[in-house]
This record gives structure tokens, sequence and C-alpha cells, in this order.
């Protein structure tokens, strides 16, 4: 899938929306936020990333928009159920070692000027819902 004109450069270099209209959760330094351990994994990246896109692609109106597979990075959008406002969901996995890595995760409103926390609430669904399918996965 080609990006486009979809930015999928490091999450690092994108700017973190204002915390009214976005939410972002990261590994560590350098990713616009302070350390965060809930998002740090014990285990092999390509795992973490199987299971991030097989958690995004249940999500209810969200589209992939953009992958950079080698790069272990992803663009979602997902559209809310009554208006379709759209709002995108950027990803990318990183490598700390072989058998360790964290998850940045970066959710902004495209529209509006306050997102009510939905992109907050929807940050920590996700992220609940990655954690219980690597608890059950083989």
């Amino acid at each position: 899938m080609s990006s486009g004109r979809i930015n999928i450069g490091p999450l690092s270099e994108l700017e973190p929306a204002p915390a009214r209209r976005g939410f972002r959760l990261a590994p560590r330094d350098g990713m616009g936020m302070a350390s965060n351990a809930d998002v740090v994994f014990d285990l092999p990246a390509a795992r973490l990333w199987q299971a991030w896109l097989m958690v995004a692609a249940r999500q209810p109106r969200t589209t992939l928009i953009a992958l950079d597979a080698d790069r272990h990075r992803s663009v979602h959008v997902q559209q809310s159920r009554v208006f379709r406002f759209q709002d995108r969901v950027r990803a990318e996995i990183v490598e700390f070692d072989r058998r360790r890595c964290g998850l940045a995760i970066d959710s902004r409103s495209l529209l509006g000027y306050y997102d009510l926390g939905v992109n907050r609430r929807r940050v920590l669904m996700w992220l609940a819902e990655l954690r219980e399918a690597l608890r059950v996965a083989p």
C-alpha cells in the first residue's frame, strides 16, 4: 500500500495535536511525551505489529490508509458513528532489542476544536484490546 500524501514518517517527527483534539501514548521520550511503561512489551516487534494490525482491522468504521510494514508504521482513519467525523490514528512499533519493543499511538481529530475525550478513550480501548489479543495468542 502506498502512503501517498499521508505522513508515515517517524511518529517522533509529528507534532502532537493539542490535548483538546488528540491523544498520544509513547514508550519513551522523543515521541512527544514522557516515557510510558504501559506501552512497552516483552516480545518481538514483529509479533506486536501483527497483533496491532489485527486489532485495528476489527475496529468499526476504520480504514487502513497507509502502511510501512518494514518500519512497522500504520495510519488508520476511524469515522464517528453518527456524523462520520474522521479521526486519524497513527501507530509505530519501536524496537528496543530482539525481545522488547514499544507501541507509539497518536490519535487526533481532523475536524473541530474539541474531541470530548474520544481520542484518549480510543487509544486506551485499542491498547486494552491489543493486550487481550496478545494474552490469548498462542
